[in-house]
């Protein structure tokens, strides 16, 4: 699976997670930082779903360790986050991502398309493991997913379509395309230094 690692595939790894977790750690909007990017990105580009599960797994759980150790210390320690329904949602929302890419290498979709598929699966999977949880609040039957949907709404912002498109759209479309201007920048400076 591992066959060879270049030195500027590590650092490249190296970079992503740094960047993960200085754009997790500051303050940002709700869902506005490259995660969901990252997931699409790494499972297109890294020749293996494993590979971009890794990385982006990584990322996440090195943002995760920052961010319970910072901002959100007083919520319980890191175990405690990651054994909760919550987590597991979220790491299962970026599986799918990291997958999700890995398959538009043979499905082609434009990655506009991409984008507002991940910002709609994340929302979908995450809110429906929250639902999930025993004390959730919300009933098991179909009326209670839908209550617990329409509460993960207000999470983006107070102009429900607006925010959602502008947080996860606009945001993934951001970091998609600063993350294709990094790969192609690389490939064009390294390119040149090997002819």
């Amino acid at each position: 699976m591992f066959k060879s690692i270049s030195l500027l595939n590590v650092l490249s790894i190296l970079l992503v997670i740094i960047s993960v977790v200085i754009t997790r750690v500051l303050p940002h909007p709700y869902n506005f930082t490259p995660m969901a990017a990252v997931a699409v990105f790494s499972g297109a580009r890294n020749g293996s779903y494993f590979k971009g599960l890794i990385i982006t797994l990584s990322s996440l759980i090195v943002s995760d360790v920052f961010v319970m150790n910072t901002i959100q210390k007083g919520y319980g320690t890191i175990f405690q986050y990651l054994s909760s329904l919550t987590a597991v949602g979220v790491y299962v929302s970026f599986s799918v991502l990291v997958l999700l890419g890995y398959l538009n290498r043979f499905l082609k979709f434009h990655y506009l398309l991409l984008a507002l598929i991940s910002s709609l699966l994340f929302y979908f999977l995450t809110n429906f493991f929250v639902w999930l949880q025993p004390n959730s609040g919300y009933p098991p039957s179909l009326s209670g997913l839908l209550a617990c949907l329409w509460a993960g709404v207000p999470f983006y912002k107070s102009d429900i379509f607006g925010s959602f498109f502008f947080n996860q759209v606009f945001g993934d479309l951001f970091y998609f395309n600063l993350l294709f201007i990094a790969e192609y920048l690389i490939n064009v400076r390294f390119r040149t230094v090997k002819s």
